[in-house]
């Protein structure tokens, strides 16, 4: 089952990238290199996701606002949106 998953990725001051899922509340992570922080963030969606199926039998995808906020927690870097599939196996 592949979830199409939008994020904001944003270059620290101390080096590194955050990166933000801005459809899937709860889901971020970070990593050395933008593309570090790409994979972390699928393992990431996949842990957050597992866990809301266990609990609400559900994955709450839809607009989370974050866009807004991680807009006003870094309003003088330039940020870079994207999106990218992320393939959930079975969970049993």
């Amino acid at each position: 089952m592949g979830f199409k998953v939008t994020y904001i990725i944003v270059a620290e001051n101390d080096g590194g990238f955050s990166i933000i899922s801005t459809n899937l509340p709860g889901c971020c992570s970070q990593g050395e290199s933008r593309f570090e922080a790409l994979m972390n963030l699928t393992e990431a969606f996949k842990g957050v996701a597992k866990v809301y199926l266990e609990e609400l039998g559900t994955i709450p995808f839809g607009d989370t606002k974050v866009d807004n906020w991680v807009r006003e927690m870094y309003p003088e870097k330039q940020l870079e949106e994207g999106e990218m599939i992320v393939e959930l196996e079975d969970f049993d």
